[in-house]
């Protein structure tokens, strides 16, 4: 197009005579004029579809921008959305704000209130602790009153005493109960039918009665080898029983001698210590207790002066006891007399030779506070007034009689003199109390 109006101008143009040009008569056309205007018009339709392209892209561009001016202003009214909620937010906070504010006011103020008080309590308490510490300055003025009064105790230790006791206790526990259970398995089985064939007799009964009582005695007659869980428990129970009476024994022999002893010495030495206990109860004679046990026992030693030979007494009583109790139980199934006691020899004679140690100990320890302690010479009669204070005798402080040993404060014939503290029997032995031959048997069995 713009070519065209160029063209038309430079050939009006050519008119240079000054004449009207309307005057003027056109030159026909020649055949370079046609091509020339065939051009032309080529060239404008060539410009109109460019401009409709041009067109046609701007219409685009104008739509994108349509588009994008819309979504800025979504954009735009979200971001108001978002500021209005963030105002909102903003003046919840603020709400939130004063609140905890007005909290943390009131706590401060309860905490203020609380140090007041404790403050107060404090003094209060300061107070107490000094009269705690007074009371504690007279307590400790009456310990090193009593350690002084008590020192003379300083050799009687209970912990050897506790723990030999202990350690019979659990050597009684596990020999009755192992070879209870094995011997009872082996008796229950079809297979065996050899042993024991002899019924244990009324005497033999009422013999185990009076150690391990009637109604223990009465639970091994019921009982069978095929019930050989209850029989094994019944028979353990027993023998432990006949093992405890017997280290009993040992342990109070100033009353019951040795097992074999023959029964014309056993009358002679319990009616004269029977002689001794009835002036001590009548109040004739105070003797120190300890002395007494002591002197008793150093006598016994001379009628029995081996102490395997002790031993092997009493291993034989227990032994037979055992063996009484198991006939109860296992009737004809009862192994032999030698194969019985193979099984059970060696751990009994290790018990009595511990108990006979303890006894030992018990001699070491047994004591008086009033007076000193009297060792008899070797080899030297017994008689009672051995067991009275002579003028001889060096008179300790602190005038009063006390046998300390492991298991307690120990007196021979005093009536009423029993455990009565209602201390269980298995902790007897751990505390110092009173005791008697009563509850001597329950000492070595409850530990």
């Amino acid at each position: 197009m713009f070519s065209f109006v160029k063209n038309t101008v430079q050939y009006r143009g050519a008119n240079t005579s000054g004449e009207d040009p309307a005057m003027v008569c056109d030159p026909p056309p020649s055949q370079d004029a046609s091509a020339a205007r065939v051009h032309g018009t080529n060239e404008q339709t060539d410009s109109a579809e460019q401009l409709k392209l041009e067109c046609q892209k701007l219409k685009t561009e104008n739509l994108n921008l349509k588009t994008e001016n819309l979504n800025l202003k979504t954009e735009n009214h979200n971001l108001k959305i978002g500021s209005h909620n963030l105002h909102t937010d903003n003046h919840n906070l603020q709400v939130q704000n004063g609140e905890l504010r007005a909290k943390n006011q009131a706590l401060n103020s309860q905490i203020g209130q609380l140090n007041r008080v404790l403050e107060s309590k404090q003094g209060d308490h300061n107070i107490k602790l000094e009269e705690k510490r007074f009371q504690l300055e007279q307590k400790e003025v009456e310990l090193a009153d009593m350690r002084k009064t008590l020192c003379m105790y300083d050799d009687c230790s209970e912990a050897d005493i506790t723990k030999m006791v202990e350690t019979i206790n659990t050597k009684i526990q596990n020999c009755s109960r192992n070879i209870a259970i094995r011997w009872i398995k082996e008796a229950s089985k079809p297979s065996v039918g050899s042993g024991d064939q002899k019924p244990v007799t009324e005497e033999e009964a009422a013999t185990l009665r009076s150690v391990i009582g009637v109604h223990l005695v009465d639970a091994l007659q019921k009982s069978t080898p095929g019930q050989t869980k209850y029989a094994a428990l019944f028979l353990q129970v027993a023998w432990r029983a006949c093992i405890v009476a017997t280290v009993t024994k040992i342990l109070s022999s100033f009353s019951a001698p040795p097992a074999d002893i023959e029964e014309a010495e056993r009358r002679r030495i319990d009616a004269t210590l029977q002689s001794i206990s009835g002036k001590v109860m009548d109040g004739e004679s105070q003797p120190a207790y300890g002395r007494w046990r002591y002197i008793t026992h150093r006598y016994l030693k001379q009628v029995f002066p081996d102490e395997k030979q002790v031993i092997q007494s009493y291993k034989k009583e227990a032994l037979g006891s055992c063996r009484m109790a198991g006939r109860l139980v296992m009737k004809t199934r009862f192994p032999d007399e030698h194969e019985f006691g193979l099984s059970l020899e060696t751990k009994l004679e290790e018990i009595m030779a511990d108990a006979v140690k303890l006894l030992t100990t018990f001699q070491e320890k047994w004591t008086t506070t009033n007076f000193e302690p009297y060792t008899p010479k070797e080899g030297a009669p017994f008689s009672a007034e051995d067991m009275e204070i002579g003028k001889q005798d060096k008179s300790l402080d602190n005038d009063h009689v006390a046998c300390v040993t492991g298991v307690g404060l120990w007196y021979w014939g005093k009536k009423g003199r029993e455990n009565t503290s209602g201390t269980p029997d298995k902790d007897i032995f751990k505390k110092v109390q009173v005791f008697t031959e009563n509850n001597l048997h329950w000492i070595v069995g409850s530990a």
